[in-house]
């Protein structure tokens, strides 16, 4: 008994432990301890952000390198009137120097919490930073995707434009419950106004890996929406491509971009997921192909570089004529893993 006593007071010292560490570590958060500068983009004042759009992009490179395809994507921003911030650990000073040149604001902070701990340390370094956050829109864009050459063709531009007061995404998902896929969020002024959205920043728990900012934010985030009545919008919904992905236009235009062979094998390989249910697939991973013919302006990096799920490699279908993919800037784009050396 005494044993049985002596054991369950070291839980209840464990769990005493480890809530005071958590409260350490927000506590830290709600510092920006992890910021080590910020530069607000250059249309940003230290008044105010009121009636602007702003747009933030979670970025690493190890050598401190804004890609060129992340550029396409800024300039893009850019030209529909969105203040942009990049948050990075580190930028060399060739990227610095871009930024200034660009009027781009640019957060170095450690990499810690994934996307999104950047955009949490983003939003409240923002806020203590102006006097208020009057933005009519917030856009949340991480860089696990390559934005297609020629963005003007897709369904970006749509997506710029937001949804009114709904959150708009450019795919959503069933796996673990249903929500809007991360990697680009168009989040309405609605949404900024609300007490409920700052304390979502405030007790973010952005300390753990990919599990816990897909579980806490990706998931958490879209539940939140819908608790609080806040309407869930994707472009390109998860069941509109599965039916799509089983049409003759789909076919067709995969015939306009291989062989027929290669395109028959294709649209087999798709259709072997057809007795799945959505809630077991990713649409940006299992239905990347359908997905682009659609005008989807992205591909998931880790389709090029890894493809653990062994999908359809959208490369297959790239050709010159669709201006999907610039084969130089792959190189300085991709992070495939370390697979071994063979003696």
């Amino acid at each position: 008994m005494v044993y049985k006593q002596k054991i369950k007071q070291h839980l209840q010292n464990a769990r005493l432990y480890f809530s005071l560490k958590q409260t350490w570590k927000l506590k830290n958060i709600r510092k920006s301890a992890r910021v080590k500068k910020l530069v607000l983009p250059r249309n940003l004042t230290n008044q105010e952000a009121s009636g602007q759009k702003i747009a933030f992009i979670s970025h690493y490179n190890k050598y401190g390198k804004i890609q060129q395809c992340i550029i396409r994507l800024i300039e893009s921003l850019k030209e529909s009137n969105y203040e942009v911030l990049i948050i990075s650990e580190f930028l060399n000073l060739v990227s610095l120097q871009w930024c200034a040149a660009e009027g781009v604001g640019f957060m170095i902070r450690k990499n810690q919490g994934r996307d999104f701990g950047a955009f949490q340390d983003a939003w409240l370094s923002l806020a203590q930073k102006l006097n208020q956050i009057q933005c009519t829109n917030l856009i949340l864009l991480n860089d696990s995707v390559y934005p297609l050459e020629n963005l003007t063709k897709t369904s970006w531009g749509s997506f710029l434009k937001g949804a009114n007061d709904q959150v708009l995404g450019l795919t959503d998902s069933y796996q673990n419950g249903y929500h809007l896929q991360s990697y680009a969020l168009n989040i309405p002024k609605l949404v900024l106004n609300k007490d409920w959205w700052n304390n979502f920043w405030l007790n973010y728990p952005s300390w753990g890996g990919t599990a816990m900012a897909i579980k806490y934010g990706e998931i958490g985030l879209s539940q939140l929406f819908t608790k609080n009545n806040i309407q869930l919008s994707a472009i390109h919904s998860i069941t509109d491509v599965r039916s799509y992905s089983a049409s003759e236009e789909f076919f067709n235009k995969l015939k306009d971009s291989c062989s027929a062979l290669a395109s028959e094998m294709i649209f087999k390989t798709i259709g072997q997921t057809m007795n799945q249910s959505i809630s077991k697939i990713s649409p940006t991973h299992h239905l990347a192909v359908p997905l682009l013919m659609m005008g989807f302006p992205f591909i998931k990096r880790d389709l090029l570089e890894a493809n653990e799920s062994l999908c359809i490699d959208p490369l297959l279908i790239i050709s010159f004529k669709n201006n999907w993919v610039n084969k130089s800037e792959l190189p300085e784009f991709l992070k495939p893993k370390l697979i071994g050396y063979k003696n």
